[in-house]
């Protein structure tokens, strides 16, 4: 078995240890602080008189509030929110009254085990930029790929089977 392949469970509850609280955060740790400062279920929040619903893998903050936490200044901060975007692993949207942070395919990192050791997991929760909830468009392409996979021949020997 490849022990650098698949997932583990990492409890939020880590942020109350000593370790965690000791130095100013490298971009490995913050990047694991942002995974588990994000929702893991939808949350309403209130901003400026409304109500906002973030789904799972979603988080409204600030700049400012990173850079205390993380014990950095806010240009970095900006700059590593920044090199996340351009690789694809989060979408930040900003206005004057805070930062809406999106893990894109959060659900990759939520994979929930079952009773028979299965690690594959409901993985719909927050997907590809979905900051609406509405994840129907890829759970038909999710389902569409399972038919085809069931469906699918394979090729042994010189012959479809």
């Amino acid at each position: 078995m490849d022990k650098t392949k698949g997932w583990i469970k990492l409890y939020r509850s880590i942020e109350d240890h000593w370790l965690w609280q000791y130095e100013k955060f490298n971009y490995q740790s913050a990047w694991v602080d942002l995974l588990m400062m994000v929702n893991h279920e939808p949350r309403k929040i209130h901003i400026a008189d409304k109500i906002i619903t973030l789904q799972p893998g979603q988080k409204w903050t600030s700049i400012r509030k990173l850079a205390d936490r993380w014990k950095w200044k806010d240009d970095k901060v900006s700059k590593f929110l920044k090199l996340l975007e351009s690789d694809g692993m989060i979408h930040k949207e900003s206005n004057r009254l805070g930062t809406l942070l999106t893990i894109v395919n959060y659900g990759d990192f939520q994979g929930r085990a079952d009773t028979t050791g299965d690690t594959s997991g409901d993985t719909s929760g927050g997907t590809d930029r979905d900051t609406t909830g509405d994840t129907s468009g890829v759970q038909t392409i999710m389902n569409k790929n399972k038919r085809m996979k069931k469906n699918e021949k394979k090729y042994i020997g010189g012959e479809f089977q």
